[in-house]
């Protein structure tokens, strides 16, 4: 039951601050459980914007739809440890 409370908060900040993705990035903060954190970060990649990730995450479950656009190498996506 917490982990269903856990991505029902996660989703309702994520669309909370959906109207200022343009001017502020979405932080998503991981929990390491991939059911919890592919749909958090999914949803905002889905809008565009800025994605700021926070936290440990894990995505260890296998792709629900195939990749359309892969991202070409010099892409503007940025690395940060």
């Amino acid at each position: 039951m917490t982990a269903i409370r856990a991505l029902i908060s996660m989703i309702g900040c994520v669309a909370a601050i959906a109207g200022t993705v343009a001017v502020q990035p979405v932080v998503v903060a991981g929990t390491g459980n991939p059911d919890l954190d592919v749909p958090a970060v999914q949803a905002p990649v889905d809008r565009g914007g800025h994605l700021v990730l926070a936290g440990h995450f894990s995505f260890d479950r296998p792709p629900t739809r195939p990749p359309e656009n892969l991202t070409p190498a010099g892409s503007r996506c940025q690395r940060t440890s």
